[in-house]
């Protein structure tokens, strides 16, 4: 399914009960004429380091440390007891 599909399937699953027959149909409609003027992509928030180097390995931990939630200050008292 492409991701056009999923959101207009998203959409009319969460207002169903909300809007029935015709008002359904209308915002169905609506939404497949409004996404047909964009390209709409998945957003991929992956983080690749592909350095294989001392340095390279460091910083991929420290990104690794950041997205864990790990504060600054704790990332600088790793980065001094190298």
């Amino acid at each position: 399914m492409d991701v056009k599909c999923e959101i207009l399937d998203n959409v009319t699953t969460a207002v169903t009960g909300i809007i029935t027959g015709t008002a359904l149909e209308k915002l169905k409609e609506v939404l497949m004429l409004e996404l047909a003027k964009y390209e709409v992509q998945e957003r991929c928030t992956e983080i690749v380091v592909r350095d294989g180097s001392a340095e390279g390995l460091l910083r991929k931990f420290f990104a690794t440390k950041r997205i864990e939630g790990k504060s600054e200050n704790t990332i600088r008292y790793y980065k001094g007891s190298r």
